[in-house]
């Protein structure tokens, strides 16, 4: 259907009629500042006058806000940063010399890698490095145990070491006992010969007996390793408190024989078998919290005496030594009945 155009629009409303917006007084007035500013940033002032801007500064900072740098004009302003306007030679020169020498450190780490590889493709397992004198067998905490209980042993590793630099100072105080003559002590001889027996008799024990087995329990995670330890390290600490005594004759330069010497005016042995039973007390002490600790974790994994009499059957089962025993036995047992 079509109507005449003088007709009037149903749909229209007085309302919404209105003329151009832009005709408003308000509007036009915001849009005249508007421009007089834009005139000032440029240097035209509306009014023909001096509106106190440099247009060459203005053409400058125009042209600055224009430059956007591309990716290799990014990566040029980047390393003019990173090295600095204000470097000196000596400066570039100095930190050239710490790249060469870094470079250098890569390089002896890589042949290093390269030649335990190379031992490893040859020989099947690491070259022994323990004990770096006479290398019988191969240890490295980094390597061979996980890393969350690396602190663990290196804890155990480092109280070994301290009870050897027991071993050596109870030594030196028996020698100082034997020397020093004191009234009423007749035991300084026998002492001395024992503590010196104890260098490598307790050396060799501590670490077959209760530090191998608990670094081999930590690597492997087995019950019969920390049976072992659990055996040797009580021994160890029940060890390292009647040293702390110092029952004379017994080649502990301890608390009895420290007494012993201050009453027969030994002074200077005295002292140092004071320092000498200190020393066992704290090492006794240490090794019994380590000690804890390490039958929590046991018990923690799951371990059991059931486990641990497993492995031992296991592993005897499985060593040469006992195969090639069990053979001989066998062997002579039935040369015998024949």
């Amino acid at each position: 259907m079509s109507r005449h155009p003088t007709e009037e629009n149903p749909f229209s409303d007085a309302r919404y009629e209105m003329h151009d917006p832009f005709a408003d007084p308000t509007i036009t007035r915001a849009l005249s500042s508007t421009h007089i500013a834009a005139d000032d940033a440029l240097g035209h002032p509306a009014g023909g006058g001096s509106s106190g801007v440099d247009p060459s500064r203005v053409r400058k900072d125009s042209q600055r806000m224009d430059f956007i740098p591309l990716d290799d004009d990014r990566h040029s302003v980047d390393v003019g940063m990173s090295r600095g306007p204000s470097d000196t030679p000596q400066q570039m020169s100095s930190r050239e010399a710490e790249l060469h020498r870094r470079e250098e450190e890569l390089a002896r780490r890589e042949r290093e890698l390269q030649a335990q590889s190379e031992e490893l493709r040859k020989s099947g397992r690491p070259a022994n490095n323990f004990p770096p004198f006479y290398p019988l067998f191969y240890l490295d905490i980094d390597v061979e145990i996980p890393e969350a209980h690396r602190p663990m042993v290196r804890r155990l590793w480092y109280f070994w070491l301290y009870t050897e630099c027991n071993l050596i100072l109870n030594c030196v105080a028996a020698l100082i006992m034997l020397v020093s003559h004191a009234s009423g002590v007749t035991s300084a001889p026998t002492d001395f010969g024992v503590s010196f027996s104890y260098l490598f008799t307790v050396t060799l024990g501590s670490f077959f007996l209760w530090y191998r087995p608990i670094y081999n329990a930590y690597m492997k995670e087995k019950s019969l390793y920390y049976y072992f330890y659990f055996v040797f390290a009580g021994i160890h600490i029940l060890f390292a408190f009647y040293m702390a005594v110092g029952i004379p004759y017994s080649g502990s330069a301890g608390l009895i024989n420290a007494i012993s010497m201050l009453s027969g005016g030994a002074i200077v042995a005295g002292v140092f078998c004071l320092i000498d039973t200190a020393c066992w007390v704290v090492g006794g002490l240490f090794l019994l919290f380590v000690y804890q600790r390490v039958h929590k974790h046991y018990k923690n994994q799951g371990h059991t005496f059931e486990q641990a009499k497993a492995q031992a059957v296991s592993s005897v089962a499985s060593s040469k030594t006992a195969q090639q025993a069990a053979t001989s036995y066998a062997t002579s047992q039935m040369q015998s009945r024949v």
